[in-house]
């Protein structure tokens, strides 16, 4: 395939799905040899900012009055043939300057149900429809959400999930002591206090860790839990970690224990290394799991948590069925170079 100029444009480099995956493509597409930048919205520190730009990715901010917003990002335009965006708030900031993009091959990712409440949001997706030629989201659920929004019709939105970078080989076998951990927000819906009273009752003789990645409200209730079980030197807590190598080094196990789900991109990370789970039944992921089995399920229960987790800690050989399917799944269904040339693909067979 031909070298490609393609300028992804997001709100901000907040952390966020939309903007994770955004940072996926541009990591990809750039590593392929194409031309590629990012128009963003936010603020030079946003925190996914200083990771694509540690990639070598030029990222282009855009936070001064209107018209020099509009000036510039009608001079930007202009250096590319593909624009990708990835956020109804960057359909309104375009609305004054479409005619500039008639002439270009856009696509637009819907990455959410919910659109920003401002003001032109609806006048500014109809004026879109004229220069949009490719329309993606990422669930079926946020494909039918168009209607309502933007008064769209679903029929020409094709969904797309989002994608991640898959490992090229499996882990030979886990850590010892293995380790468990949990990638969310501290919430009460991710119940992460109760996988800290779990992993307490693990049998003596497993020698586990357990590893928490995040921040939130909740997390005065984590550190409670690992104080009355004196788990200081087994239970660490690392705060908001954006580097996923970072992340995931320390994980043989992720642990999903929330009330209620979508489909966590925390999962589908966590198999693109071979890196199975445990999780509660929520959301997308028992209908994923029927597709290659990767996960063991727990009721809503601390006895039904810790037995999974003794389970998967001492059976290495079940642990290598789950990493194994886990890393396949990834590779046919949510590898990024394949959702990247679904995108490509549309474009440019205009």
């Amino acid at each position: 395939m031909k070298t490609q100029k393609i300028l992804h444009c997001v709100s901000s480099f907040q952390v966020g799905g939309a903007e994770k995956c955004a940072v996926n493509l541009l990591t990809y597409q750039h590593e392929q040899g194409n031309k590629v930048a990012a128009l963003s919205y936010g603020h030079a520190n946003d925190p996914f900012q200083a990771i694509v730009e540690k990639r070598g990715i030029r990222v282009i901010n855009n936070t001064q009055s209107v018209l020099k917003r509009l000036a510039k990002a009608k001079r930007l335009i202009r250096d590319f043939d593909i624009i990708h965006i990835h956020s109804p708030a960057v359909i309104r900031a375009f609305m004054p300057i479409f005619p500039f993009l008639l002439d270009k091959k856009v696509i637009y990712t819907h990455h959410g149900e919910d659109s920003p409440s401002q003001r032109g949001m609806r006048l500014s997706h109809w004026i879109a429809a004229l220069y949009i030629d490719q329309d993606f989201a990422v669930s079926e659920k946020v494909k039918a959400s168009v209607k309502a929004r933007y008064n769209w019709s679903p029929e020409n939105t094709a969904v797309i999930q989002n994608g991640v970078i898959a490992s090229s080989a499996l882990p030979q076998s886990p850590s010892r002591p293995f380790r468990f951990g949990c990638v969310a927000r501290m919430v009460p819906l991710k119940q992460i206090d109760k996988v800290v009273h779990a992993f307490a009752a693990l049998n003596n003789e497993n020698a586990c860790e357990l590893h928490l990645f995040g921040d939130g409200p909740e997390r005065e209730n984590v550190e409670r839990a690992i104080a009355q079980h004196q788990l200081h030197n087994r239970v660490f807590t690392h705060g908001n970690v954006l580097d996923e190598d970072e992340i995931y080094k320390y994980l043989d196990c992720l642990v999903i224990n929330s009330t209620t789900e979508g489909l966590p991109m925390a999962l589908i990370e966590a198999l693109a290394r071979g890196i199975p789970a445990i999780s509660t039944r929520v959301g997308e992921i028992p209908n994923l799991d029927q597709q290659q089995h990767f996960c063991l399920f727990v009721d809503d229960t601390q006895a039904s948590l810790t037995a999974a987790m003794n389970e998967i800690a001492t059976n290495e050989i079940q642990w290598q069925e789950l990493s194994a399917n886990g890393l396949a799944l990834v590779k046919s269904s949510f590898d990024i170079s394949q959702v990247s040339d679904i995108y490509l693909k549309a474009v440019n067979a205009l």
